[in-house]
This record gives C-alpha cells, sequence and structure tokens, in this order.
C-alpha cells in the first residue's frame, strides 16, 4: 500500500507506463490501484472531477492528476501539518493555526472559521510560505472547499443598487480594476449566470474576497459582505 500511496502522491498518473510497471512486478497491486483508476478514467469521459481517498482527480494530456492542499502550522512549510483532498467543514482538529500552505492543484478556497464562514481566501496551485503570500488576515484556516474544474462559459452581471436596480454591466472575462469599467466603486446586487468567481474589495485582487458560485445576490451582504465596495473580480478556474 506505501507503494500505491506513492504512485498517486507524485502528483499524476500515466496509465501506460503504471500499467507496464506495476502489472509485472506486483500483479496484485496492480488490479486493485487499476481498477480504482478505470472507474475513474471512465468518469473524466464526462468531464468531472472525482472524489478519492488521496484527493480530486482530473486528467489533462493524458496524465490523471491528483487536487490536493497541505496546510502547515509554521512558515515556510515547517511544522506539523496536515493533508486534505476534500471539503472540510472543520478543520479544527488537525492543526491550530496555520502559516504557510502548498497547493498541488486545483482550486480551493479557504475560510478563517469552521463551517465555511469568516475571512474567505482563493488559492490554486502554487506555495504559499507565509499566510499574506495568500492576502490573510490572521493565520486561522478552519474550513476549505474544493472547486471542482469547470469547462463552461462565465458570465455575471452586476448592479449599481440592490435588488438589480440602476445601472448594470455584463462580464464574461476578469476586471482587475471595477471602476475603470462599470464607473461605480460599489456592486450592490449580483447576479451570477455561469462560472464560478471572486470579487476583491481593492483593485488587482487585493483585500477582503468574496467567492461567487452561481446565484442571485440581492444585496451585498448575500455574499458575506460588510460593505458593497468591490474593487475587481474574476473567474475562478483551473490554473496548472
Amino acid at each position: 500500500m506505501k507503494q500505491r500511496a506513492a504512485i498517486l502522491h507524485t502528483g499524476h498518473v500515466n496509465f501506460s507506463q503504471e500499467k507496464n510497471q506495476y502489472s509485472k512486478v506486483h500483479p496484485e497491486l496492480y488490479l486493485c490501484l487499476f481498477s480504482k483508476l478505470l472507474t475513474i478514467k471512465l468518469a473524466l469521459l464526462i468531464k468531472i472531477s472525482v472524489p478519492y481517498q488521496f484527493g480530486q482527480f482530473y486528467e489533462k494530456n493524458n496524465q490523471l492528476f491528483v487536487f490536493q492542499i497541505f496546510f502547515y502550522e509554521e512558515r515556510n512549510f515547517q511544522g506539523r501539518h496536515y493533508e486534505c483532498g476534500a471539503d472540510c467543514s472543520d478543520l479544527s482538529s488537525y492543526f491550530n493555526r496555520c502559516n504557510s500552505i502548498r497547493v498541488e492543484g486545483g482550486n480551493w478556497i479557504l475560510f478563517e472559521h469552521p463551517s465555511y464562514k469568516g475571512h474567505q481566501y482563493y488559492l490554486w496551485q502554487g506555495e504559499y510560505p507565509d499566510f499574506q503570500r495568500w492576502m490573510g488576515f490572521n493565520d486561522s484556516i478552519r474550513s476549505c472547499r474544493f472547486l471542482a474544474n469547470y469547462h463552461g462559459q462565465y458570465k455575471m452581471r452586476i448592479y449599481e443598487k440592490g435588488d438589480y436596480q440602476g445601472q448594470m454591466m455584463e462580464f464574461f472575462d476578469d476586471c482587475p480594476n471595477t471602476y475603470d469599467r462599470f464607473r461605480f466603486h460599489d456592486i450592490h446586487s449580483c447576479n451570477v449566470f455561469d462560472g464560478h468567481w471572486m470579487f476583491y474589495e481593492e483593485p488587482n485582487y487585493r483585500g477582503h474576497q468574496y467567492y461567487m458560485r452561481p446565484g442571485e445576490y440581492r444585496r451585498y451582504n448575500d455574499w458575506g459582505a460588510s460593505s458593497p465596495r468591490i474593487g475587481s473580480f474574476r473567474r475562478v478556474y483551473q490554473r496548472f
């Protein structure tokens, strides 16, 4: 089983190479592992991410990627750590604080408090040696969500006033400065038709962050904000 974990921990699996190697050396391991991979492979035909013991999987260029996130109590990936591969509503029992994070694929929304509450942070593949790198306000991360890969279009309407009143503008891509394109600093309501988005309080994707899934937001507090000020926003998509 250690060898099985080692295959998956590399971050991707090449079907043809691993089949040739392990079917000869470890036939019992081959039958166990590749029956699981075949199930995942079939699921990928309909382009979805598949939950599994070692994390979420997705295929790209005929390779199977494992989407995982690693939380470390100390800066620079030191101290006690916890490996996570799916949504978790309460991380409190796994570590006391979080000062660095390594993301091995996938999009993740992290939350300051359990049950997906408090400050929100959008992270993608890469290394974050201290909490300032994900624009954290403190070292508290207590819940997380994995966002499945999305291949469709993106569409969102923002409004000058609440209840979809006032000036409206439709967006299909990222906006690093809301005022430059919308001519308003504030967004009071929003309708997300397609795709997942992140709102940021300040221009250039800085400040408080708010995760926006498809749905209707009649007032700014519907997306968890205490103020209508939104300085920028961008799409959530797979960033390899």
